[in-house]
């Protein structure tokens, strides 16, 4: 089908590997690049949700059994699971080293970037991996990327300006990990419904005309475009706009065909295409 020559529209969010809004909120995000099929671009922002886990709990008042309960909250709004208790399993301390290394595969390949940053949310929110240079060196391989060369990019003098520069403007935009900014030629819009898919694609379509809505992936085209994702079955439902029980008769059927897993963790089910 053919690009129709619109007004430019993008949806900007500020992102960290180590913050459930990213995970939450990407799968909303997907929906609306799927939905209008390349008509609205998206720009993730690299942010640093933990610049040190003693302050962070200092500043927000949170204990480890709180955090807990508000991770439930963001379960429930936005119905994509992950593992409420991964602050403390993963022993996190700062998300400025992840973050750092997804900032440096966005500078070499930002599509690339895209699957660094979720595989990255996988090991970390999802499954509670602890940090390692073996799990950084596997997942970069994972999304092409060569671990070595992050490391040596992000120890550069300018590459800190850079990445400073990008963090310190989440402020100045208004942003938080926890609202998109919709952008058009003429306006910037915040939007804090980030769970909201209706209320996002009516802003979207009252902003930027002669936009068109296009259709939603199949199962098979959403699983093999993310390879090696942790694709809950939420999302999947999201996504294709399916029942559950299509999305089951979906899966059986492609496993005669791909290498795919199901995993359950946290008593939550997850599709893995393996590659």
């Amino acid at each position: 089908m053919a690009k129709i020559e619109i007004p430019s529209g993008k949806i900007i969010h500020y992102v960290d590997p180590y913050c459930p809004w990213t995970l939450c909120a990407e799968p909303y995000i997907r929906k609306v690049e799927y939905e209008y099929d390349g008509m609205i671009k998206v720009e993730y922002r690299c942010g640093v949700a933990v610049d040190n886990i003693d302050t962070w709990f200092k500043e927000t008042g949170f204990t480890l059994d709180s955090v807990k309960s508000f991770h439930k909250s963001i379960i429930k709004k936005s119905k994509i699971p992950f593992d409420e208790a991964f602050i403390e399993k993963t022993g996190l301390k700062t998300s400025l080293n992840a973050s750092k290394l997804y900032f440096a595969s966005k500078l070499i390949n930002e599509k690339n970037s895209r699957k660094f940053l979720r595989l990255l949310l996988d090991s970390f929110v999802v499954k509670s991996e602890k940090e390692s240079q073996e799990l950084f060196d596997r997942l970069a391989k994972n999304s092409n990327f060569n671990y070595n060369e992050l490391v040596n990019l992000s120890s550069s003098s300018s590459f800190q300006r850079r990445f400073l520069k990008e963090v310190s403007s989440m402020q100045v935009e208004g942003a938080t990990f926890y609202n998109f900014i919709f952008e058009t030629l003429n306006d910037k819009i915040v939007i804090d419904d980030i769970f909201d898919s209706n209320k996002l694609e009516s802003i979207i379509e009252e902003n930027v005309t002669g936009i068109q809505k296009q259709s939603v992936p199949k199962v098979e085209e959403y699983l093999k475009e993310h390879e090696n994702e942790m694709i809950s079955l939420n999302e999947l439902e999201l996504i294709t706009e399916k029942s559950r029980k299509d999305i089951e008769n979906d899966l059986e059927k492609l496993r005669t065909r791909y290498s795919i897993t199901r995993e359950r963790v946290n008593d939550y089910d997850y599709i893995i295409l393996v590659k």
